[in-house]
């Protein structure tokens, strides 16, 4: 987030100068100070140890060099990418992809519920609303649209920047010189009624008839034109090192048509509906759809609409201090990072992981210490200020209900007995169905949430497969939201054609072909074939877009394109289920869910390593080639090209189980059974 430090107006003072320090002394560990004539004064933090210019907060005692800022790392929402629960907002990660509630399940806010799902006002998760549909904000509405609404009145989803000029549009910003609204075509409205609602009649854009930028000295100096008509815009003070003011940007003017352009590509590209409905807009979502330049022109562009005065010419120092956010950044930072092997003879003792900012990549040094052998990859951050350093020992496991432990530290709990973890006991209060104990889950009940019993197959009431006993899922077909509750359905068990909750990646675990298709226009969809990749495996990517696959029906299924975890920053599709790695990890979940041994393992771990071990375990097979099957089916694209050291620091929990397996590039499992690997 960008940190206003101060603002002026340069209609009502002069601007401040923002230069480096020149006295020919160091004024450090001061960053930045005023001058006596109300000047910016920078000096760029150059110790090893204090090297980060704290500018939060008012400058009235000086900034200071201090130590590396903390990462603000933040938690992933349903459809994201997780290593583990508690990287998701929802606590619950499933093949490395935090999971939200079903439609039909309780919920309290939005990030309770799936991709594609809101929570209503009756507390389920329901379907994002169609084109037309009444709504009273924008996350009802599916992703490339709003809700053109008032702030007194309930209104429809509507396109985005689909309204023309001359008609209505409920939200108009007032941003004092023109008004605003992603619903317009234009992008620009002009206020019905000023300072009383928010109706305006979206216009043509405004633009600045001096050009942009321009250097003004009065708001009369900026002078908006749209067709014929003119208006006063906003001369405001940035970080000029000559003490310049700028006129504000109008809707016409490049970043707001920059803007505009790439919002329009980004909410009618395929790769939307892979995000939740409140994460539209963040990194995540964008990367679906737009390429690494695009990304790039999108945020400086969003920028420079907010505050363009801010980065206009800025000294090195300002660049270094203030906005390295905005100037230190390149398309190459929005692509996928680079990962591969530092040159130990270079890299500091006891440091594992460290990220330069300018290539983006990571440089990579497996720890070789016998006393400090450990190198935890969760502290990894794209952040030049955060190294990884070596450890005694590795971060303890976390221990869930049911799963192994040696003392009460290993559980999430913090109850160890008899080398098993202890959850919440049938009838207590629960935050989650994470927390309850094996056969247990998580469900209001009379106002308070309680552990109960996990729902038999064939009965009603289930929101998510998580409410179901182990060996089923939650089937709900409801269409008027709420809808009747779900039903718990056994796994794998319905025919083709029949109608079930179909996700936007076509994976359906209660089919017996573990596909479902959908059209795309809702939530649900039916049982059909399993696709495969439109090209050979790998298949290389930089868009979603790029990755589909089809059927023996001749349906077309959107893949994801995802990073990989290799050192030329490529990224590859994600496999379909009648690709090779998809077939076995289907066949071996098939087999995993068919026994009995399933039930011993808590609800939501019921895809975890060490569930696949209680079922191995009763069964006498391998647990090692089942979850081997798992990740290199949900995690393909981060094996392929993987360095040595990648493999021993990110990628070991997968190469590990292959130790003592032969046959690499496959993996035999049984008789000639093999699975492809993500090898090269």
């Amino acid at each position: 987030m960008w940190i206003l430090l101060l603002f002026f107006s340069a209609s009502s003072q002069q601007c401040p100068r923002y230069n480096c320090h020149e006295g020919g002394y160091s004024i450090a560990p001061t960053c930045a100070m005023l001058s006596p004539q109300g000047n910016f004064v920078l000096q760029i933090c150059d110790s090893q140890t204090l090297d980060y210019c704290d500018v939060s907060g008012t400058i009235t005692n000086n900034y200071t060099c201090t130590t590396d800022p903390p990462f603000p790392s933040g938690f992933s929402y349903p459809g994201e990418p997780c290593m583990s629960n508690s990287d998701c907002i929802t606590d619950l990660c499933t093949a490395n992809t935090c999971v939200g509630q079903n439609p039909g399940g309780a919920c309290v806010k939005n990030s309770d519920c799936g991709v594609g799902l809101y929570c209503s006002t009756a507390f389920f998760c329901v379907p994002q609303l169609s084109y037309g549909m009444v709504c009273t904000n924008d996350y009802q509405c599916q992703n490339n649209m709003a809700c053109n609404r008032t702030i007194f009145e309930d209104g429809s989803c509507v396109y985005y920047y689909s309204i023309p000029n001359g008609q209505t549009v409920g939200m108009c910003q007032d941003m004092l010189t023109e008004g605003v609204s992603n619903l317009c075509q234009s992008g620009s409205c002009n206020l019905t009624n000023p300072g009383f609602d928010t109706i305006g009649v979206c216009q043509p854009p405004y633009y600045n008839l001096y050009n942009y930028p321009h250097k003004c000295s009065s708001d009369t100096d900026c002078v908006g034109y749209n067709q014929g008509s003119t208006v006063y815009g906003a001369c405001s003070c940035g970080m000029d090192q000559d003490g310049y003011a700028y006129c504000d940007a109008f809707t016409g003017d490049p970043p707001g048509m920059t803007v505009q352009l790439l919002w329009e590509i980004h909410v009618n590209s395929s790769g939307i509906t892979n995000c939740h409905t409140q994460r539209r807009f963040d990194m995540f979502c964008l990367r679906q759809n737009l390429g690494p330049s695009q990304v790039h022109n999108f945020l400086q562009s969003s920028v420079l609409c907010s505050d363009t005065a801010r980065y206009q010419n800025n000294d090195y120092c300002t660049q270094a201090i203030f906005n390295h956010q905005y100037f230190d950044v390149s398309p190459a930072n929005f692509g996928c990072q680079n990962y591969g092997c530092a040159n130990p003879a270079t890299f500091n003792q006891g440091t594992c992981i460290t990220f330069t900012e300018k290539n983006n990549s990571y440089a990579i040094n497996p720890c070789s210490s016998s006393s400090q052998p450990f190198c935890d990859i969760t502290q990894s951050e794209a952040n030049k200020w955060t190294n990884v350093t070596c450890q005694a020992s590795p971060p303890k496991p976390i221990g869930y209900p049911g799963d192994y432990c040696l003392n009460l530290t290993f559980c999430i709990s913090g109850i160890c007995t008899n080398n098993t973890c202890q959850g919440v006991s049938q009838g207590n209060t629960c935050t989650s169905s994470s927390s309850c104990n094996v056969g247990l889950y998580c469900v209001s009940m009379n106002y308070e949430f309680t552990c109960q019993p996990l729902i038999p197959v064939y009965q009603h009431g289930c929101g998510s497969d998580y409410d179901c006993a182990n060996g089923s899922g939650c089937r709900y077909t409801g269409i008027t939201p709420p809808g009747p509750p779900g039903m718990c359905t056994p796994y794998f068990s319905l025919a083709i054609n029949s109608t079930v909750p179909c996700p936007s990646n076509g994976i359906s675990f209660l089919c017996q072909t573990g596909a479902c298709y959908s059209s795309g226009s809702g939530m649900y969809g039916y049982c059909t074939k399993a696709p495969v990749s439109s090209g050979k495996l790998p298949v290389q990517c930089t868009l979603n877009g790029q990755c589909t696959g089809t059927n023996s029906y001749k349906q077309t299924f959107s893949g994801t394109c995802t990073c990989g975890f290799n050192n030329n920053g490529t990224s590859y599709c994600t496999p379909f289920l009648g690709d090779a790695p998809g077939v076995a990890y289907l066949k071996n979940l098939k087999t995993i869910f068919a026994s009995s041994a399933i039930n011993q393992c808590q609800t939501t771990r019921r895809f975890s390593q060490d569930c696949f071990g209680i079922v191995a375990k009763a069964l006498g097979a391998n647990a090692n080639i089942w979850y081997a099957s798992e990740l290199n089916f949900t995690m393909y694209p981060y094996y392929i090209g993987n360095d040595n050291c990648v493999k021993q620091v990110y990628t070991n929990n997968f190469w590990s189980l292959l130790s003592g397996m032969h046959e690499i590039p496959e993996l035999r499992l049984s008789g000639n059974e093999k699975i492809e690997l993500a090898v090269e």
